[in-house]
């Protein structure tokens, strides 16, 4: 059984495989945002729409996110 979806990296912007995904599982699916509780300078994504990048840097900021004991 499944609540939802959410995607990531570069099949998260595949045109309408959020939509296709939605109707096929009548689930809600959500690109994720690994940004969405985390500060960051908007500066760095200057060239490129943060919303765009986002989902393909997930790993990266899980990574970055991460303390070593």
């Amino acid at each position: 059984h499944l609540d939802g979806v959410v995607l990531a990296g570069g099949g998260s912007q595949m045109p309408l495989l959020r939509e296709y995904l939605a109707s096929r599982h009548g689930v809600p699916v959500e690109v994720l945002d690994p940004f969405r509780n985390v500060t960051y300078e908007p500066e760095l994504f200057a060239e490129q729409p943060v919303e765009e990048l986002a989902p393909l840097l997930a790993v990266g900021v899980g990574l970055a996110l991460r303390r070593v004991e």
